[in-house]
Order: structure tokens, then C-alpha cells, then sequence
């Protein structure tokens, strides 16, 4: 089975300059598991989930025992989250993403998203942008049908 029989084509881009607002808003909203960020060429620059977002937004435990009290006030993280709202896509962004051509097997995806521990695989054909393939998209090709009537091989 080849990458284009599994993958999304209904795909959430933003401009590489697009505010963390907006951003937030299509991941929330929208039934996506990451955008893909693309520069004013609409060449692929990143790629940004939510636990990127998650990641960037919310302090780690280090920051949390140095300034904890400014965390643990909620009116603190609301100013954060709007000193943030204007920054860039560029900034915490997943760059220079992996990605997989529309021609490729599925157990090449598959092993790509295993190596670099990843669920999301931006689609190419021709370096141009065609689609999503996730580690749900594979799991449900083995799980929904019969593993003898198809290859994920070919």
C-alpha cells in the first residue's frame, strides 16, 4: 500500500509569519493534529502540534520552581499568553520537518514516524505539499482490513 491510498489531503497550512493566536485557534477548532507552516514560496518550513504549542506556552518544572508563584497565578498566564499572541510560527515551530513522497509504501512512513518518533508525515509529490499521513492513518490500514488482501509493502 502506498502513502497516497493512506493520507489526508485536507491539510491545515499557515504562513511561517502567522501569530501564535491564530495558530492556537486552527488547532483547537479544527480536527488536526498539527499545521504545516510554509513560507511565502508555500515550500514546507515546519510543522507545529499541539504539544509544540503545549511545549511553548506552559512553563517546564525548572521555570516552575524558580518564578512559581508567577505560574500558579492564572491572571499571569493569561498576560503571557498575550504578550505571546502576535509571536511568529517561526519561532516554535518544528523545522525543516521530515517528509515522504506520495509514491512511497506505507512501511516506509511507518519506519520514518518510528525513527524520529513523530505522528505526523507531511506528503510531497514534487516538493510541493499533497497531504498528511499520521501513525493513526497506518494503524487503521493494519487494524480495518484484512492483512492478507492487501500489501503495505508495494
Amino acid at each position: 500500500m502506498k502513502v497516497k491510498e493512506l493520507m489526508n489531503m485536507d491539510i491545515i497550512t499557515v504562513n511561517i509569519n502567522a501569530p501564535l493566536r491564530e495558530i492556537a485557534e486552527k488547532l483547537l477548532t479544527e480536527k488536526t493534529g498539527c499545521v504545516i507552516v510554509t513560507n511565502n514560496n508555500n515550500d514546507i518550513a515546519g510543522i507545529i502540534t499541539p504539544s509544540d504549542l503545549f511545549r511553548f506556552v506552559f512553563p517546564d518544572y525548572n521555570e516552575i520552581r524558580e518564578h512559581g508563584k508567577y505560574f500558579f497565578d492564572s491572571l499571569s498566564i493569561r498576560q503571557r499568553l498575550y504578550e505571546w499572541e502576535n509571536i511568529p510560527a517561526s519561532s516554535f515551530m518544528t523545522k525543516f520537518p521530515e517528509v515522504i513522497n506520495k509514491e512511497s509504501p506505507a512501511i516506509e512512513a511507518a519506519a520514518i514516524m518510528k525513527a524520529f518518533k513523530i505522528n505526523h508525515l507531511p506528503v510531497t509529490e514534487k516538493g510541493g505539499i499533497v497531504g498528511l499521513i499520521t501513525s493513526k492513518d497506518i494503524l487503521k490500514s493494519f487494524v480495518l482490513y484484512d492483512l492478507n488482501n492487501i500489501s503495505i509493502i508495494n
